[in-house]
């Protein structure tokens, strides 16, 4: 039987930035590079105030400008890697595909050289869908190794019938899905999408720690509507909220929609083509992506509603986000969003590709802010209660420890660790 040590040793393997990070790091000014993944920060916070865990960081950063940087930041451990830096320096595109054919083996040998050096007692992968990082555990030997789920790239509900997912990413989502135990999920589709490849898997609830602290001007005045932010793609159903804006308009009810976020060119000639056709020339803004998660916030708080159209999702971070902004949210009845209203209603939900109960939605909380506010301040207390920094912190840690012990010793998970799906039924 193998001893859980009081101190564990965690690898972190995941990909995300921030303004601090890239302050620190030797950066390539010629790519361009935003905020990105802002729940892993939050995580990442958290960690620092933990005494019995030591948290080692592994992150590829596209812009670095040497193969490796590493540094210790408030108790925290940071290893990045360039994932695509051939590519990068010789100029030669077709290096990407042999990144894919080869599994990415140069980011496998640095990564390895991390992993030999620190010895970690387990690694915490976040996101297995995108293979120039999450395919790097596949050669881990002898080591647990705890796969948290940010979505499913795999998952059919998540692409438009206009969108073809890459088989080669695909491949690598669905061995991991096949050849590891433990996965974190906070959505009932994570189920079978990953019983599809692994039979015997065992499921973990999962959360992200949240920011109480969000600072923005609160007097701002209120320019539009309502709002759209996050990546604008057919999946995300920003299409749906634009016909819903038409919907609301044919009624002689005239609303604004700012969209914010990037998008493929491809995308925005088919919602222009829908502005267009809906004459919304003059009732839909795109203000597109911005540098960094405060940018965002202080764009976001200039509207009235928050509403998220998507066709299969995890549970969004940009609700949370709105909430703890006193933005009330409309979203869709998909993945883990129902979470939000299993005590009684918190946000209004529509099913996805129902334009006229999405608009009627819309429209409910416009004309009763009472009742939008009611309602923003019971999800509030439901966000302060299960995402408070210090008891996810103290969620992961035990989990980790019960990971550790089951691997080595099969010593059961207790219950309270693991996913429930009654928790995703809506009162």
């Amino acid at each position: 039987m193998k001893e859980i040590e009081n101190q564990i040793k965690v690898v972190l393997l995941c990909h995300f930035t921030n303004a601090e990070v890239r302050n620190i790091l030797p950066l390539s000014s010629k790519i361009k590079q935003n905020d990105f993944a802002p729940w892993i920060t939050r995580m990442i916070k958290g960690f620092e105030q933990a005494d019995n865990v030591q948290i080692h960081i592994i992150a590829p950063h596209r812009r670095l400008k040497p193969f490796i940087f590493e540094f210790v930041n408030r108790g925290i451990y940071y290893h990045f890697f360039n994932p695509h830096i051939l590519a990068i320096r010789r100029g030669q595109k077709y290096l990407k595909r042999v990144e894919l054919w080869t599994n990415f083996f140069q980011n496998q040998l640095l990564v390895n050289r991390f992993i030999k050096r620190i010895k970690p007692d387990i690694i915490n992968l976040i996101g297995a869908e995108s293979p120039y990082y999450s395919s790097l555990v596949l050669n881990i030997k002898d080591i647990p190794v705890y796969v948290c789920i940010q979505g499913i790239y795999s998952d059919p509900e998540g692409f438009d019938k206009n969108e073809k997912p890459m088989q080669s990413i695909v491949k690598v989502e669905r061995k991991i899905h096949e050849q590891f135990r433990y996965f974190g999920i906070s959505a009932p589709q994570f189920v079978s999408l990953i019983k599809r490849d692994n039979e015997n898997p065992v499921f973990l609830k999962q959360k992200y720690p949240l920011d109480f602290d969000v600072s923005v001007n609160s007097g701002i005045d209120k320019m539009y509507d309502f709002v759209y932010f996050g990546r604008v793609t057919f999946a995300k159903g920003v299409d749906k909220i634009i016909e819903a804006i038409a919907n609301i308009s044919a009624k002689g009810r005239r609303v604004t929609l700012n969209i914010v976020g990037g998008y493929s060119n491809e995308y925005f000639i088919y919602l222009n083509g829908l502005i267009n056709k809906y004459k919304l020339t003059d009732q839909i803004y795109f203000t597109g992506e911005l540098p960094t998660l405060q940018d965002v916030y202080n764009e976001v708080i200039k509207s009235r509603v928050s509403v998220i159209s998507t066709k299969s999702d995890n549970l969004p971070q940009t609700i949370f986000e709105s909430i703890l902004l006193n933005i009330p949210v409309v979203a869709t009845n998909v993945g883990g969003i129902p979470y939000l209203n299993k005590e009684g209603k918190t946000i209004l939900l529509s099913e996805y590709g129902d334009i006229n109960g999405l608009a009627e939605n819309m429209m409910k909380l416009i004309d009763n802010p009472v009742y939008a506010q009611e309602l923003t301040n019971k999800c509030k207390e439901l966000l302060s209660r299960e995402y408070n920094t210090q008891k996810i912190i103290e969620l992961y840690i035990q989990q980790y420890k019960a990971i550790i012990d089951n691997y080595w010793n099969n010593t059961p998970i207790k219950h309270e660790l693991l996913y429930n799906e009654n928790d995703f039924r809506q009162k």
